[in-house]
C-alpha cells in the first residue's frame, strides 16, 4: 500500500508508523557514584538490538551544536575503556530489560555511551558516569554538618579536609566561606555559617578524597 500510493496521508502515516516499530532503542539506567574498585550494576533497556557497544569517555559538556557535531564530539574524546555485549535480537520489536557491568574506573567524572554498531556511527544513549570513593552522608542542617564514608570499605574517613563553598546568586562566583577536617567518627561541621549558607543560591561540600 505503502509502494502504491506512497504520497497519500495513509501511506505517510504507515511509513512512520513503521520506522518507529523499526527503529533501535537503547536507555540505561546507572548508579548516581560508584566506586572505583569493583564493578558496578547497571540496566538497560532494548529495543531491536542485537549487540550493545559501550564506550567510556571523558566528560564533554553539552553544548548548542547540531546532533551530528555533538555525535563527533563524544567521537573523537578519549577512550577510557570500551567492551561489547550480544544479546541477540528476539525479532519481536518489543523492549527488554538486562542487566550489565560497567567495569572499574579510576576516580573522576565520564560519559559513558552506548551504541548498535561498532563504529559507533549512531549513538543511542549517554549517561554521565560518576567514580567515587567518598560518599557523604546529611547531618543537622542548621548545622552544616555531615560525615564521610569510604565507599569502598564503609568506614568513616579521618581527618579529611572539607571545605564550604557557596554561590550566592545563579551565574555568582563561588566562594569558599571555610575549611574544616573530619573527626574520627568522619563528622564535620560548620556552625557559624549556616545564616550564610540558608541564604545562598546553592552550596557544595568539597573533598579532595583519594582513597
Amino acid at each position: 500500500a505503502i509502494a502504491l500510493h506512497p504520497e497519500s496521508y495513509g501511506a505517510v502515516n504507515c511509513y512512520n508508523l513503521k520506522q518507529r516499530i523499526l527503529r533501535p532503542s537503547i536507555h540505561m539506567e546507572i548508579p548516581s557514584k560508584m566506586p572505583s574498585v569493583r564493578n558496578a550494576l547497571a540496566m538497560v533497556s532494548v529495543t531491536n538490538v542485537d549487540t550493545l557497544f559501550f564506550r567510556i569517555i571523558d566528560h564533554v559538556s553539552d553544548d548548542y551544536t547540531s546532533q551530528e557535531g555533538r555525535r563527533k564530539r563524544l567521537i573523537k574524546s578519549v577512550v577510557r575503556k570500551e567492551w561489547s555485549l550480544y544479546i541477540g535480537d528476539r525479532h519481536d520489536y518489543l523492549p527488554r530489560g538486562l542487566y550489565f557491568a560497567i567495569p572499574p574506573m579510576a576516580q573522576g567524572h565520564y560519559l559513558l555511551i552506548a551504541s548498535n554498531n561498532k563504529s559507533f556511527d549512531t549513538i543511542i544513549d549517554k549517561v554521565k558516569l560518576n567514580v567515587e570513593d567518598v560518599a557523604f552522608v546529611k547531618g543537622d542542617a542548621k548545622q552544616c554538618s555531615g560525615f564521610l564514608v569510604d565507599r569502598k570499605s564503609g568506614e568513616p574517613i579521618v581527618g579529611e579536609e572539607v571545605k564550604l563553598q557557596i554561590q550566592k546568586s545563579y551565574g555568582s562566583k563561588k566562594e569558599v566561606l571555610a575549611t574544616t577536617k573530619t573527626d574520627r567518627h568522619g563528622h564535620f561541621e560548620f556552625p557559624n555559617y549556616s545564616k550564610k549558607v540558608k541564604e545562598a543560591y546553592y552550596k557544595w561540600f568539597l573533598v579532595n578524597y583519594k582513597g
